[in-house]
C-alpha cells in the first residue's frame, strides 16, 4: 500500500525500499495541499476514511495506522480515495 501511495503522489517514500518493515504504522508523503484540513474532511465525508493528515517540517503527510479491525479492503479504499482526490487536484 505504501508503494502504491508513493506512485500516486510521485513522492519518495521516507522508508526507501524498507516499506515491508512498516506494516502497522507509517506516513505517506503528500504533495502540497493548500487546505489540508479540508482535504482531511473530504476523505471522511466522501469516503468515510478517518485518517490523520499532518503538516510537519514544511511537508504534509497521511499517518496510516493499521489495527486488527482494518481490512485489506480498507487499505484499497484509501488508495482509491487518494487516486481520485489527487487526480481532481491535478486536473
Amino acid at each position: 500500500m505504501l508503494k502504491q501511495a508513493g506512485e500516486l503522489t510521485g513522492l519518495r517514500s521516507p522508508y526507501s525500499g524498507r516499506e515491508q518493515h512498516y506494516a502497522q504504522m507509517a506516513v505517506i508523503p503528500l504533495p502540497h495541499i493548500h487546505e489540508l484540513e479540508t482535504f482531511n474532511r473530504r476523505l471522511y465525508e466522501k469516503y468515510r476514511i478517518q485518517i490523520p493528515c499532518v503538516a510537519w517540517n514544511g511537508r504534509q503527510f497521511l499517518r496510516v495506522s493499521v489495527q486488527a479491525y482494518n481490512s485489506e479492503e480498507d487499505l484499497k479504499a484509501l488508495v482509491g480515495a487518494l487516486r481520485a482526490e489527487l487526480a481532481d487536484r491535478q486536473a
